[in-house]
């Protein structure tokens, strides 16, 4: 049996899998079979069965009361001998319909043969629409072009964007009277069964049209996502991503040409059913397939979350070398689609070196398989004091698929471990974790986890630490988000940096100043570890740059140590991630999903106060959002007469993150007159639109001075570092 639905919601059987199902000049007899048909298969069958008659082999008909689907064709073996065939035809409106017998078939045939005359002017009717069409979309390409040719001004291409914009609904607009005057006139054609020859005709041009249908309001989406967009490119200032669409459109209109082009010769053919309908059937599910990738299931990825992320406020204190679940912490929950995954935490931890954390996906899968350390030895060998700690890794070997994960920590052995509880309300403390989708493009983001051992150094000489391999391929001049994680023992202060070196041999610096690159390393303290979670943005020309950390003593004899890893158990050592800033959101076409967007501050100058009323840091950005879940980074060196003191972002000067009237998100320092390093990672949901965030600090009491180090933008030096992006 061949059942044909409507095409609202009907997935069609492929051709193919409809004609391997049948062999011989005819219908060899089988056992009746079932198949799911488009209009240009049914086509086939037809044709197929006329050829049965052509041959001499005329098919058997019968008459059926009960008619399960207006518009099926049913075919039945009955003679294996003379290779006939039983079809019926299932023909007219729901309610009025009749299954046609073989004598019933031959008169309709002979009665419709007066309405030839008809016929063959519908189809010229036909012709001429679709030539009417194919002008209409060849001008809309011819508008994309233009748009193409226009990139090298960019103030200019915007401008013929919106009138490229305007001419293509107009085209669309036409383009749609057109369709919708040539499914009427294919309706009137429908409501009988006519001759074998222009049904056939009729119905590839029908099918093939529907897909056409697809593509032009593929189009007019596209362009009005377009228009939307305009407003926003000069601020945007990425227009790789535009341009790309643009070229996709030239393909999607190409195939529309060339649809239009057996159609044409379907038409002219004057229902001879002597096109290769085969060839056309191909041709329209190539033009699908294209459809399906540039707005199908890329655009479909791009709605998927980018991260997913989670906190608790309940405060863990364990006294257990058992691995135990954070207090309060419900699983992050991720869909994948086989990228890796950058993950952040953010917390405050006291009591007794050293600890253990570590990352368990779906109940088995461990990220962090040191046994006693997990991921990272938690808290330095200074004991019942707090340290604030965030952790940054890319976690790899995902597989697609629906993820959960919980964090574990652990004590050294009965002695205290505790994470610092919180205040959801207030947004104050607490642990923090999010888990965010990398780019399918593998060239817009590296990793590197170094465990070749320890760096020990006591020279000022720059000394390259040897990583695998981390490479990123600009395709213009672009911004990359730098992270650097590691653990650091020695003399204040020592410096840090990064090496760029592009494929033709040139090589920049990052993190410039001659004495300390991107920051002094070590604060006050002499001869005590510290964690460091460096984070920068820099720019990259166009170019595939490589990446190698560097660094140096303070002074010539002075210590400056580094500790080791291991790469197997995803276990401490250093830890670099770049990341290109403006990509598009994660997908397997990345082209098709919105830019995703941030704004960033670096302020030089040294900001202070002795107010406990929140004062500005004069660390200000703006950013235009589509997205709702955004994530702020703060990166600061901090010192205060007292501690603890507090700091906060204000969103569009009255929306507070970080609400606790002392601390804000979070106290500042832990030890009076003394520098300390300090990272603040939040993630936060906003509504779309445009936000200024501002970062606040105050001191703990009045009169006592607490400060913000300041730096050197040119140097990419030091400095208060505020980063509000989307995810």
């Amino acid at each position: 049996f061949f059942r044909f639905r409507p095409r609202s919601g009907a997935i069609a059987t492929p051709l193919p899998s409809i004609l391997s199902s049948l062999s011989g000049p005819c219908l060899t007899p089988r056992p009746p079979f079932v198949v799911t048909m488009n209009r240009v298969n049914l086509v086939v069958v037809c044709l197929l069965v006329v050829a049965c008659g052509v041959q001499g082999k005329a098919p058997t008909i019968q008459t059926l009361q009960d008619a399960p689907h207006t518009g099926s064709v049913v075919v039945s073996s009955s003679d294996e001998e003379t290779n006939t065939a039983d079809v019926f035809f299932d023909v007219g409106p729901a309610g009025d319909r009749q299954r046609l017998s073989a004598s019933g078939f031959a008169s309709s045939i002979a009665s419709l043969v007066s309405d030839a005359a008809l016929d063959k002017q519908q189809v010229a009717e036909v012709k001429t629409n679709v030539t009417l069409l194919e002008s209409s979309l060849a001008t809309t390409a011819s508008d994309v072009t233009d748009l193409v040719t226009d990139v090298s001004d960019l103030e200019a291409r915007v401008a013929a964007l919106e009138s490229t914009t305007m001419d293509a609904k107009a085209n669309i607009t036409q383009a749609q009277s057109l369709l919708s005057q040539l499914d009427a006139s294919l309706g009137n054609v429908q409501t009988e069964v006519g001759t074998k020859a222009s049904q056939t005709a009729l119905d590839g041009v029908d099918g093939a049209l529907q897909n056409l249908v697809g593509v032009v309001s593929s189009v007019e989406t596209d362009l009005d996502a377009v228009t939307t967009r305009v407003g926003a490119l000069e601020a945007d200032g990425s227009v790789s991503a535009l341009e790309a669409r643009v070229v996709q459109l030239e393909a999607m209109m190409a195939e529309a040409a060339s649809n239009i082009t057996n159609l044409q010769a379907l038409v002219a053919s004057g229902g001879t059913g002597q096109v290769d309908i085969v060839a056309l059937q191909q041709n329209v599910s190539e033009m699908q397939t294209l459809l399906d990738s540039v707005f199908g299931t890329a655009a479909a990825k791009c709605d998927f979350p980018v991260a997913a992320f989670g906190s608790t406020w309940a405060g863990t204190d364990i006294y257990t070398p058992a691995w135990t679940d954070l207090v309060g912490f419900n699983p992050v929950v991720l869909e994948t689609f086989g990228e890796d995954l950058r993950v952040q935490m953010n917390f405050n931890v006291y009591g007794v070196h050293h600890g253990g954390i570590r990352i368990v996906m779906d109940g088995t899968t461990l990220f962090g398989r040191n046994p006693t350390y997990g991921m990272e030895w938690v808290i330095p060998h200074e004991d019942s004091r707090w340290y604030k700690r965030t952790i940054t890794r890319v976690m790899t070997g995902i597989p697609a698929g629906i993820h959960s994960f919980q964090i574990e920590v652990r004590s050294q052995a009965s002695d205290r471990f505790y994470i610092h509880g919180g205040d959801q309300a207030t947004m104050y403390s607490g642990f923090h974790m999010t888990i965010e989708r990398l780019s399918s493009d593998l060239d817009d983001y590296c990793y590197a986890h170094d465990d070749s051992g320890d760096v020990d150094i006591y020279t000022t000489t720059w000394t390259a630490l040897s990583i695998p391999t981390c490479s990123v391929k600009a395709k213009k001049t672009e911004q990359y988000k730098v992270n650097m994680e590691f653990s650091v023992y020695g003399t204040p202060h020592g410096g840090v940096r990064l090496k760029a070196t592009n494929t033709e041999g040139q090589t920049l610096t990052l993190g410039a100043d001659a004495t300390y690159g991107f920051d002094w390393v070590l604060a006050s303290a002499t001869n005590y570890w510290r964690k460091r979670n460096i984070q920068r943005i820099v720019d990259l020309p166009a170019g595939t740059w490589t990446f190698t950390p560097e660094f140096r003593s303070q002074a010539d004899g002075s210590r400056f140590y580094i500790n080791g890893g291991q790469i197997s158990e995803d276990y401490a050592g250093f830890h670099l991630v770049v990341q290109r800033l403006n990509a598009p959101s994660p997908s397997a076409s990345n082209a098709q999903c919105p830019v995703r967007k941030h704004c960033y501050t670096h302020q030089t100058t040294t900001q202070s106060t002795m107010s406990t009323s929140w004062t500005s840091a004069n660390t200000v950005c703006a950013l235009t959002t589509t997205r709702t879940t955004l994530r702020f980074y703060i990166d600061v060196s901090a010192r205060a007469g007292a501690i603890h003191s507090g700091i906060r972002v204000v969103m569009d000067g009255s929306v507070v993150f970080g609400g606790q009237p002392t601390y804000g998100l979070d106290w500042l320092v832990d030890f009076a007159n003394t520098w300390e390093k300090q990272s603040l990672a939040r993630t936060i949901t906003v509504p779309a639109g445009t936000h200024t965030f501002e970062l606040q600090f105050r001191s703990q009491s009045s009169g006592v001075t607490t400060e913000l180090h300041g730096g050197d933008s040119t140097a990419d030096y030091s400095g208060i570092h505020f980063m509000v992006e989307e995810l």
